[in-house]
């Protein structure tokens, strides 16, 4: 009989290796934001092998490389969370900060005529 309490353990794997794809998201949806279709298609393989090679070192490592469906929803379900939160935050601040350095160099250097 296998405990339920010994799944938790790959679950909290399984939940860390999908923020970390969040994170890895977050960071490729700056080449997809530039919008040339080229560099969007690398960034969605190289997404897609992060995401391939990531589940599987943390599946081979808390469970023997077994593969169940609660795992993969665990995954989902963190990457979720991430994107819709602490990625949305980020982006937040860091669209804020875009915007005052836009302010300053956008001022320096023009003149203005009285």
């Amino acid at each position: 009989m296998n405990d339920n309490l010994s799944e938790l353990p790959i679950l909290l794997c399984c939940i860390w290796a999908g923020a970390v794809l969040g994170v890895i998201y977050d960071a490729l949806r700056l080449v997809r934001i530039s919008g040339r279709k080229l560099a969007v298609i690398a960034a969605d393989i190289l997404f897609g092998g992060c995401f391939f090679a990531l589940v599987s070192a943390v599946l081979l490592y808390a469970d023997s490389g077994r593969v169940r469906i609660h795992y993969f929803i665990a995954v989902f379900l963190a990457m979720l969370v991430w994107i819709n939160y602490p990625g949305r935050l980020i982006r937040t601040a860091l669209s804020w900060i875009r915007g005052k350095l836009r302010e300053k160099h956008g001022n320096e250097g023009k003149t203005r005529c009285r």
